[in-house]
């Protein structure tokens, strides 16, 4: 067995070899060669993070090391992965946050929480409204969000009845003006919709990228993902169009591959925009160390792909297809 750097999630129904839908599929583990390192057998649960996995047996929610330790025992509704030091969990209806030692930080009171970003996290009340906290759970903005989004490079995304604008850490509203969609910073620029189109701004306010574009994600690894004249392209920060318009759908580069959809498959271009991986697939997800997973066949089944596509995992059935 390799040493264990990185798991990934696999889905299987034991009966059959692979990811049924509507299946009796259980969650297990690969790590970075395709070996099964923990077998599938929990119900569902989360990508490791922080070293440890959230993960459901008998309709309870624990925490399993990367050796399948139970760190953490079964006694959650529900339970997501930990982000600076925190995991946010369900107890009769109500979310909370614990620590690594599973010891309860900020009581479950909150009709639903997300992830701590930046020593900071959203929280809704059962009237559907959203507040940010610390990590001591002291609140830094009252429940007056419509809709938020997490902290990215010190601001918050958030919206009210007059539309998006962005907060700070100490819960201040950043600009006069707001927008009618904006999205979070990555890499000093934001998109934001303006009369219709987005464009970016930075955290002055200036809008340095004209809002020309349908859609837009934020920058990764020096370009964004744009959609004009219903084609999806690339472009870098001085709104030069690097990847011209020629995708159907397109997603952020991550670990210098971007998937991009032509017709109805999906394959992987590199930053020159060449394509690297033929589009084969009927879905995809963004490379995280080193694996991406993939889905195939007219069921959507997921196998896992290395940088050149090739095939590090595959259920048993389709082994060597």
């Amino acid at each position: 067995m390799s040493e264990i750097i990185n798991l990934f999630e696999i889905y299987i129904d034991n009966k059959v070899g692979y990811m049924k839908p509507h299946g009796d599929n259980k969650l297990g583990y690969i790590n970075q060669h395709g070996e099964i390192v923990i077998e599938p057998k929990f119900n569902m649960g989360s990508e490791f993070s922080e070293g440890v996995a959230a993960v459901a047996l008998n309709d309870k929610f624990g925490y399993i090391n990367k050796n399948e330790q139970i760190v953490i025992d079964y006694r959650f509704d529900d339970a997501d992965s930990f982000k600076d030091g925190l995991a946010g969990v369900e107890i009769k209806d109500n979310w909370g946050y614990i620590n690594k030692s599973g010891e309860i930080i900020i009581k479950p009171q909150f009709d639903f929480v997300g992830y701590f970003s930046e020593g900071y996290a959203y929280a809704r009340n059962k009237a559907r409204k959203y507040a940010f906290i610390n990590s001591k759970g002291e609140f830094i903005t009252d429940f007056i969000y419509d809709h938020v989004g997490s902290f990215s490079e010190g601001l918050a995304r958030v919206k009210t009845n007059e539309g998006w604008n962005y907060i700070d850490k100490l819960g201040k509203k950043i600009f006069d003006s707001n927008f009618e969609v904006a999205f979070g910073f990555k890499e000093g620029l934001a998109p934001v919709k303006i009369n219709g189109k987005i464009g970016f701004i930075d955290k002055s306010g200036n809008l340095v990228i004209y809002n020309k574009y349908h859609i837009a994600d934020g920058f990764s690894e020096g370009l964004a993902n744009v959609k004009l004249n219903n084609k999806w392209g690339y472009i870098n920060k001085k709104n030069e169009m690097i990847i011209e318009p020629k995708f159907d759908n397109a997603f952020s580069f991550k670990e210098g591959r971007a998937f991009v959809q032509i017709n109805d498959k999906w394959g992987c271009i590199n930053k020159n925009g060449d394509m690297i991986i033929e589009p084969q697939f009927d879905f995809a997800l963004n490379f995280t160390n080193g694996l991406a997973r993939v889905f195939i066949s007219e069921m959507r089944i997921p196998i896992y792909i290395d940088r050149d596509g090739n095939r590090v995992w595959a259920p048993s059935n389709l082994s060597g297809k």
